[in-house]
């Protein structure tokens, strides 16, 4: 067990694409376990309920890019999915757009245009 070492520090985490509070987490462990302090970095809106509820990290619900522009993020209209990203890079969702109808596509994903 390497956090038998960690024990008398301060644990500090950034988790950038931070997807579920819970189920898909790099950090819920950290939060819970360690009393850690961290920042959730998570551009799908509809974590953010869970964040305030489960999590004590510093949640900001925005998208991470090189540069500011406008883009497309779609997720999976589907409650706790991890399928979601900025549309024109990911791949989940740009092979599911691929194999199905456009009006398929907008009844499995939805789509909001946000600022990265």
């Amino acid at each position: 067990n390497h956090f038998q070492y960690i024990k008398d520090r301060k644990v500090v985490y950034a988790d950038l694409g931070a997807n579920d509070p819970i189920f898909t987490s790099n950090t819920f462990f950290l939060d819970k376990c360690l009393n850690a302090v961290g920042v959730c970095v998570e551009a799908n809106h509809r974590f953010g309920d869970r964040y305030s509820k489960f999590r004590n990290c510093h949640y900001i619900n925005n998208c991470l890019s090189d540069k500011v522009e406008e883009v497309e993020f779609a997720s999976q209209r589907k409650d706790y999915s991890t399928r979601s990203g900025i549309a024109n890079t990911n791949k989940n969702v740009n092979q599911r757009k691929a194999r199905r109808k456009p009006e398929s596509y907008s009844g499995t994903f939805e789509t909001i245009k946000m600022t990265c």
